[in-house]
């Protein structure tokens, strides 16, 4: 069975009893942040989504770290110790900026689903019209709503000469 069609089945089992209780949890920084937490039988069934999410969608650019599996903060900085100048993009309230129709249409773009289930899965994944902030999904939408953006960017970046981390 391919991973489209293991997450067709996969919606199919969507927990009858999936519950989000909305939060608002202290930052470091001070203030608040809005935190979406599923009831244990939701949670589990948005990791087996993610993880196939994942085997649709396996490969992401070499520049892109946030929230993509063996990669962070410290493995983007680590080759640009040192250089003159190192550009990064942190977009603030990035989960939140992002709405259900912005995944609708990135998920269209990307992952080569059916339609039916794009809509379905863009209904699923996405709390209050929005990238939640706390669904093991969340990374991965963000990170594929901002692929094209990132990508354009880079390529610019290319384009002027201006020095970029290329693919080991």
């Amino acid at each position: 069975m391919t991973a489209a069609e293991q997450i067709a089945d996969l919606l199919k089992k969507y927990p009858t009893n999936a519950h989000v209780h909305a939060v608002d949890e202290p930052k470091k920084s001070g203030g608040t942040r809005p935190i979406a937490k599923p009831n244990q039988e939701l949670k589990l069934w948005l990791r087996r989504m993610n993880r196939l999410l994942n085997k649709q969608f396996p490969t992401w650019p070499e520049f892109m770290h946030g929230g993509i599996a063996k990669r962070s903060y410290v493995t983007y900085a680590r080759p640009h110790v040192g250089k003159q100048c190192v550009v990064t993009v942190d977009v603030k309230a990035c989960f939140d900026s992002i709405t259900r129709n912005e995944v609708l249409a990135a998920m269209r773009k990307h992952l080569g689903l059916s339609d039916e289930t794009t809509k379905q899965l863009s209904s699923r994944l996405c709390f209050r019209g929005k990238v939640p902030q706390g669904f093991p999904t969340s990374n991965f939408l963000s990170n594929l709503y901002l692929l094209d953006t990132l990508t354009a960017l880079h390529t610019n970046f290319r384009a002027r000469r201006l020095p970029t981390r290329q693919p080991s």
